[in-house]
């Protein structure tokens, strides 16, 4: 038996760093990029690009093709799947109510939470770009222009929800309780009051 955990088991930057980046190793082929960009952390994008100037280019293309485009994982398909929930959190917050405005403030929770990620990563696709731009040539050009296009509707969402929250923020709100929906004390028997 072998010792040690097996080969599917171990995360994909330890193999990464044990064994494709290994220098007595072939290089890795650049036409793998794409399939790998998924599983690949920041910095271990930083590092194999660094290692291997085609497979810097072929990950620049991935981001490209995979978040910056009209792609099913792009960002701007997430942002038109957060459209719905911006749209319930803005009834919600308009009907007033106490259970709507509890309602609208987890809404508001989630979108927040998801627009800082969208943002964030937006922000690294930008970096990789300044970092690694140079490898594409000509069609730098084109990838900056989709970067500028996705930055410019994630900031408009992320004011869209900073609007809603600081309008939400502005209104009294009632807490809401169990305990102040029930009119009636809570009694029950425990265990301690069996004589």
């Amino acid at each position: 038996q072998r010792a040690g955990p097996s080969r599917s088991r171990v995360p994909m930057a330890e193999r990464l760093n044990a064994e494709w980046l290994a220098p007595d190793l072939a290089p890795l082929s650049p036409r793998l990029m794409p399939l790998l960009l998924p599983h690949l952390e920041w910095t271990d994008i930083h590092r194999l690009s660094l290692a291997q100037r085609s497979c810097g280019r072929e990950l620049v293309r991935a981001v490209h093709s995979r978040y910056l485009g009209d792609a099913r994982f792009g960002v701007l398909n997430r942002l038109e799947r957060l459209g719905p929930r911006l749209s319930r959190a803005q009834a919600a917050q308009a009907r007033g109510s106490p259970e709507a405005l509890a309602s609208a403030s987890g809404e508001l929770t989630v979108l927040e939470q998801c627009s800082h990620v969208i943002a964030q990563n937006c922000q690294l696709y930008g970096e990789l770009f300044e970092f690694l731009g140079f490898t594409v040539g000509d069609d730098l050009e084109t990838y900056a222009d989709s970067l500028l296009r996705v930055f410019d509707r994630v900031q408009s969402f992320v004011d869209a929800v900073q609007r809603l929250r600081a309008t939400h923020n502005s209104q009294p709100h009632s807490n809401v309780s169990v305990r102040s929906v029930l009119r009636e004390p809570f009694n029950y028997n425990s265990d301690d009051d069996v004589e």
